[in-house]
């Protein structure tokens, strides 16, 4: 049998299913094959940071996740024998100032039901092979079908095949430390509702509430480090390790999942060879500190995805797809190392170190620029693209220091228009660029100028960007389609000037910021992510 695609998605974890959400919701034609029978039942990673949410809030698909899960707003840490101390997460801007708890397995059920696609299961990749401008596939399932593919995406994990037939190297090194997890039923915390981490001399051990009867427990015990990974966990073993680092007394049983893993960072050289993609853990892979894996490979998934639907759509040009590497790697490189750093840092036995930490990292998070910075890196939304080189062709000389700048995430606030309140994160679902033109107040001759922005834009890049006019203060009587940002939000926050324009991509992240419209250097700059229609 043959087939023939835009793309084709190998893999239907949680990064194939955010691409496959993405991309059918441009139309955008694919397939997504997965070579298990079933989705695994384990709960797997949990944690699902701000930015994360946010992005299912880009898409139309956080209510159901919202419905389900636990919202760990805090974290109790214990360093040695003092006295732990309490990080809040409340201070992240974010309309999800907490992480999510919730098992993979739930959270890919909820992505697979919302997908208006069928995951072709039991379907194995076999061959791959590059063209001049496609793909060409042999899938192997109840049938060997041959599909050609514009484009492809391997999420199909640490061990991907897309990148072992295409002889893509996966440069690392592991780390040498072993770890105990279970999934179970724990009695005798104090603090049950919150996550906890015990650092000290025989070992870490994190806890966070899944259910409400299911807690997972990590350790790495000290005394259990040259053990085999692949031996099965006992809950006497995991008892028994947990017992020795926590101070407290605890009860554990009714096993849910037992398992000992090892951990590694590993990375490719490129996120993009040709017309494949490597998306989510098929591009890197690291420890679980600070459950940045899942969430990051979700950020892959929506940067590539909206890219791919914009030239698929014809309305960007190809060159646009580079930037996916361009913006990806850095941020895969820099959690890479940051977790590398973390788990050194909790598993050093070295007892000055190991002082000097428990004694410093307390004072430091009291520090509120320091604790918002290690928040935002956690959350994922202090990321920002601002050094990639489609953001620094944008950048203008004539905007203030504090204004929001091109490659930068945008929050969420809230306008309001002829039928009441209306979120910005609505208004980007339509998955197209959003022009903001703010003006204090409205005056007769902006009108003209109104007129004239939005006619270049669609004569230009018709249907790609989207454009809205928001006005500081509400006028008495006024037919011209408007925002009010009541809140003074765009003034306050992104430091927008009278007459200046903030262009916005899909991703929610900002494309430029212009201090005063000029409507030919819009279009121009414009040009560096959309075909113009006008030639």
């Amino acid at each position: 049998m043959e087939k023939e695609v835009d793309v084709l998605i190998v893999g239907s974890g949680l990064t194939g299913l955010l691409a496959a959400h993405a991309l059918t919701k441009q139309n955008i034609n694919i397939m997504i094959v997965e070579k298990k029978q079933t989705p695994s039942p384990l709960s797997k990673a949990l944690a699902i940071h701000a930015r994360t949410m946010e992005t299912f809030d880009l898409l139309g698909i956080v209510d159901p996740f919202l419905e389900k899960g636990f919202k760990a707003t805090r974290a109790h840490i214990h360093l040695g024998n003092k006295e732990p101390f309490t990080v809040p997460f409340s201070s992240l801007k974010s309309s999800f100032p907490y992480i999510f708890v919730l098992p993979q397995a739930e959270t890919e059920e909820i992505l697979a039901r919302e997908l208006p696609y069928k995951v072709e299961r039991k379907t194995e990749l076999i061959s791959i092979k590059q063209h001049y401008n496609y793909v060409s596939c042999l899938l192997q399932g109840s049938e060997t079908t041959s599909v050609k593919a514009r484009y492809v995406l391997a999420c199909d994990g640490a061990h991907s095949s897309v990148r072992r037939f295409l002889g893509v190297p996966f440069h690392g090194e592991k780390e040498g430390i072993t770890f105990f997890l279970g999934d179970i039923t724990v009695e005798g915390l104090k603090e049950e509702k919150r996550a906890n981490l015990y650092v000290n001399e025989r070992g870490i051990a994190f806890i966070v509430p899944i259910s409400r009867n299911v807690t997972r427990v990590i350790v790495a015990d000290f005394l259990k480090q040259n053990e085999s990974h692949t031996r099965e966990l006992s809950l006497d073993e995991l008892k028994e390790s947990v017992n020795r680092i926590i101070p407290i007394s605890l009860s554990l049983h009714n096993p849910v999942w037992l398992s000992r893993f090892g951990t590694s960072h590993k990375q490719v050289p490129s996120y993009q060879q040709d017309h494949v993609f490597f998306v989510g853990d098929a591009a890197h892979v690291h420890n679980p500190a600070g459950g940045q894996g899942m969430n990051i490979g979700l950020q892959d998934a929506m940067n590539i995805s909206w890219k791919l639907s914009f030239v698929l759509r014809g309305f960007s040009p190809p060159s646009l797809l580079r930037s996916y590497d361009e913006e990806r790697r850095p941020i895969g490189k820099s959690v890479l190392q940051a977790t590398s750093f973390l788990i050194k840092s909790v598993t050093s036995q070295n007892e000055l170190f190991s002082s000097l930490r428990n004694t410093l990292a307390p004072k430091l998070i009291e520090k509120d620029f320091i604790a918002t910075r290690v928040l935002e890196r956690l959350s994922n939304i202090g990321f920002h693209y601002k050094k990639s080189q489609l953001s620094k062709k944008m950048q203008s000389r004539h905007l203030q220091t504090t204004g929001l700048k091109s490659g930068e995430r945008i929050k969420d606030f809230t306008f309001y228009n002829h039928e009441g309140e209306c979120r910005l994160y609505e208004l980007l679902r339509t998955q197209t660029f959003i022009s903001l033109f703010y003006l204090d107040s409205l005056q007769e001759s902006d009108k003209v100028l109104i007129d004239h922005f939005h006619k270049a834009l669609n004569v230009h890049y018709p249907k790609a960007v989207n454009p809205f006019v928001v006005l500081g203060k509400a006028p008495k009587l006024c037919s011209l389609p408007h925002l009010v940002d009541h809140h003074q939000t765009l003034r306050k926050n992104i430091h927008m000037s009278h007459k200046g324009v903030l262009l916005l991509r899909p991703d929610g992240y900002v494309a430029f910021h212009q201090k005063e419209l000029n409507i030919q250097e819009v279009i121009h700059k414009l040009s560096y992510w959309l075909l113009s229609k006008k030639g």
